[in-house]
């Protein structure tokens, strides 16, 4: 799978960073599913996860992203970009916003 040319500079980012999805039965019920993945790179516009989830491209993700111990998290959404197997799955996100 060819991925496009990074503009930024990934930096290693070994955290544990939960995420949101929302999903729709048929329109009548919306369920929000919460897990925790664990990051693996980050940068100013995307982050690289290895999640359970087998995500699609496009989906739409609320992300959680642990800055520090004094600034706590950051909540932002991001989208997949790309999903790659292994073991679990390689998730590439790029930032919304």
């Amino acid at each position: 799978m060819k991925h496009a040319m990074r503009l930024e500079e990934r930096r290693e980012f070994n955290k544990d960073i939960t995420i949101e999805m929302c999903e729709s039965d048929n329109c009548h019920s919306i369920q929000v599913k919460q897990e925790v993945a664990r990051g693996v790179d980050i940068s100013k516009s995307g982050l690289g996860l290895i999640t359970k989830i087998a995500f699609k491209n496009k989906d739409v993700l609320k992300v959680y992203v642990p800055v520090d111990y004094h600034c706590g998290t950051i909540v932002t959404y991001a989208e997949v970009v790309w999903l790659m197997p292994c073991n679990s799955f390689r998730v590439g996100l790029c930032f919304l916003g």
